[in-house]
């Protein structure tokens, strides 16, 4: 099984619900994806 390991460095406070809606959309779609894609490799 492979490890995936991130390091993700915070600046300032970040809010998602600043951002107009389509690009909220986006962002969790994104997400969404990697998140299914990463389940999709460990199940391999």
């Amino acid at each position: 099984m492979q490890k995936t390991e991130l390091q993700v460095e915070k600046i300032g406070k970040p809010n998602i619900q600043t951002l107009p809606e389509a690009e909220q959309r986006s962002f969790f779609e994104t997400l969404l994806a990697h998140i299914k894609q990463l389940n999709e490799q460990d199940g391999k």
